[in-house]
């Protein structure tokens, strides 16, 4: 029995078994005839040698061999393996298991998937993929030949173009003609698909991912970090890179993801930061540090420089193979909250030919999909990107759209970007790190980020009075230098200011933005007015006294900063009614934190008296007046969290 490829070339299946060879324990050896075999074996690390007749083998794990020579029969591997291994000599494959992921060798290959959702990919050769029952994705690479897919299901598979110069719908129709009852699509340089049994009529965009224009088209750079040099520190101030998690915090690993490195850097110790050539290299590396922790590595974040709401964010990067090693190109939002979150890419050093997109959210499930791109990414470089706009979210490996997904509702505003290497420990998502392969790299060549019409541009956080006209806003010192004033009432920019470093022999008065914003206390004594928006205001050990205005306000305290007479002057608590209502959020306290209600003020009610309890310490007090209602506050109007 034989099928045609699309250069009318007749490739044939594997004749049926005579005789079957079947093992189920480990280390097996299976040997076949001269004639048409059945070789199963289900244990690991066993090795089967057909012989020359049509061999058909059977595996159920990639840490098994097949033994065939060159001329040896037509011979099929039927592979319950997620990411099956193609051996030398092996015409044809059929994938049983439900989102598995196979590409051909150098021959016309015969790929048949089962009845799941398979990727299914050809490789070099003229080959014929047949997708099965199922939600199929096929993947045609330039340069591989011609294929045909002789089942493609229009709104149920899909079809990834790989480096081909077509990068929009209508330019996919032009390639297409119809061949009696097939589409044909002509790739260039001899190159074409043809769809069996398929009216050209019948595709839609939906049903082709297609690269993205290199060129950009309406769209400007707005941020380009091509590692000529390297501007990092803890803190982020004035510098583009912060090497510590968070806005208003230096954490220095992320305990809830079970991870085994310290986010160190020169400040601290063992630099894992190194510039050679325009590349930027983290090194993640056995090493003593403060936490005790096994291994050190890097974190680069923009948490203080640069954020963005929509637009094109890409990394160009070589990433590291190795047990437990866990690179990823991630977004938060500016305001510090979270979730939400967009991963661009984290890779299983265990798995490097696959990317892991997902996306956090506080209104849709978490998504995660794992995309075989038949690539180890670990040899060389590649680019990643994000297609980021107001209805739609798309992932992109080399330019290719891999992935894509409505945008959530907590997405539509600004968010920075991290790039690091985190390494596994027991119980994490990579497993733990193998200590025989003890060190791993991330090759970082380019960060950029374009911008299209649709999005908002964030800027530097304001630091200091030099950063207030750049917000559009006006400052004012006192004429006695007690006080200064920032006033960004008129701003067409979301407030971003951090008061960290403000001078602590004034007292600092500021009124936000229409929009939500984000103000870091410090030890400065900082008060002011929010905006009309969903703002965020971070108290540090200063006194601050806070109006939230209207909106959904959040006030943040974290442990070890907070200071004496902290007040929230329009609290408004959550009465289930649809209203709105703000948040006390309590950040790095132990899970044994509890907030305890002190009382009220004999002469208002509305002023609340709160302390936090962890262990024995007790915060100082904090007043919270509360203008919707006079009943204390209720676990619906705070949270802690780590």
């Amino acid at each position: 029995m034989t099928v045609m490829n699309a250069l009318s070339v007749p490739l044939a299946f594997s004749a049926s078994p005579t005789r079957w060879f079947s093992s189920t324990t480990a280390n097996a050896l299976l040997l076949g005839t001269a004639g048409p075999d059945s070789l199963s074996a289900s244990g690991a690390n066993s090795t089967l040698i057909g012989g020359a007749g049509d061999d058909t083998y059977t595996l159920w794990t990639n840490s098994s061999l097949i033994i065939e020579e060159a001329g040896g029969g037509i011979d099929t591997l039927v592979s319950y393996s997620l990411r099956p291994v193609w051996f030398a000599h092996l015409e044809n494959m059929e994938v049983r298991s439900n989102n598995a992921a196979a590409r051909g060798n150098e021959l016309d290959n015969i790929i048949i998937g089962g009845s799941g959702a398979q990727t299914l990919s050809g490789g070099f050769g003229n080959d014929v993929l047949t997708g099965g029952a199922g939600a199929d994705l096929f993947v045609i690479r330039k340069g591989e030949g011609s294929d045909v897919i002789t089942d493609f299901t229009p709104d149920t598979d899909r079809l990834r173009l790989e480096a081909y110069g077509i990068h929009s719908f209508a330019a996919f129709q032009a390639a297409m003609t119809q061949a009696g009852s097939d589409t044909i699509v002509n790739l260039g340089d001899g190159e074409v698909l043809v769809l069996r049994n398929l009216a050209a009529s019948a595709l839609t965009a939906g049903d082709v991912m297609l690269p993205i224009d290199p060129s950009m088209p309406g769209m400007r750079l707005t941020f380009n970090e091509e590692f000529d040099g390297f501007s990092a520190s803890a803190t982020g101030s004035g510098t583009v890179w912060k090497t510590t998690y968070k806005i208003n915090d230096q954490l220095r690993t992320l305990s809830s993801n079970k991870e085994a490195q310290y986010y160190s850097d020169s400040s601290v110790g063992v630099n894992p930061f190194s510039l050679q050539d325009g590349i930027l290299t983290i090194t993640a590396a056995p090493g003593s540090n403060p936490l005790n922790l096994p291994y050190n590595s890097g974190a680069i974040t923009t948490a203080k420089s640069f954020g963005q709401q929509y637009g094109y964010f890409e990394v160009r990067a070589q990433l590291p193979a190795g047990q437990g090693f866990w690179p990823a190109f991630w977004l938060l939002p500016t305001t510090g909250a979270w979730p939400p979150e967009i991963d661009i890419f984290e890779v299983l050093g265990h798995d490097t030919g696959t990317i892991h997109t997902s996306l956090h959210s506080t209104v849709v499930p978490k998504s995660t999909l794992g995309t075989a791109v038949f690539t180890d990414v670990s040899a060389g470089f590649h680019t990643y990107g994000l297609d980021w706009q107001a209805d739609k979210i798309r992932w992109y490996f080399d330019g290719t759209l891999i992935s894509e997904a409505t945008t959530p509702s907590d997405m539509r505003q600004p968010m920075y970007m991290l790039l690091n290497l985190a390494v596994g420990d027991a119980g994490s998502w990579p497993g733990q790190y193998d200590p025989g392969m003890p060190t791993g790299r991330m090759l970082i060549d380019y960060v950029r980020v374009w911008q299209t019409g649709s999005g908002a541009t964030l800027g530097s956080w304001v630091l200091g009075p030099d950063d207030v006209a750049g917000f559009g806003g006006t400052y004012t010192l006192k004429a006695d230098g007690t006080g200064a004033t920032y006033n960004f009432s008129k701003s067409m920019i979301a407030l971003r200011m951090d008061s960290t470093a403000f001078a602590t022999s004034l007292v600092h008065t500021f009124t936000g933005t229409m929009l939500g914003d984000v103000v870091i206390g410090g030890s400065a004594q900082v008060n002011g007015s929010l905006g009309q928006g969903d703002d965020i205001f971070y108290f540090g050990p200063g006194l601050s006294r806070v109006n939230g205005n209207a909106g959904n306000d959040t006030f943040v305290f974290t442990a070890g900063q907070i200071g004496k007479s902290a007040m929230i002057l329009d609290f408004r608590a959550d009465l289930s009614d649809g209203g709105e209502h703000d948040l006390l959020r309590f950040e790095g306290f132990s899970a044994a934190a509890r907030l305890d209600y002190a009382g009220t003020s004999a002469s208002n009610p509305t002023y609340q008296y709160y302390k936090v309890v962890d262990g024995a310490y007790v915060s100082p007090v904090i007043t919270v007046v509360v203008v919707n209602t006079t009943a204390p506050l209720s676990t619906l109007d705070y949270v802690f969290a780590n």
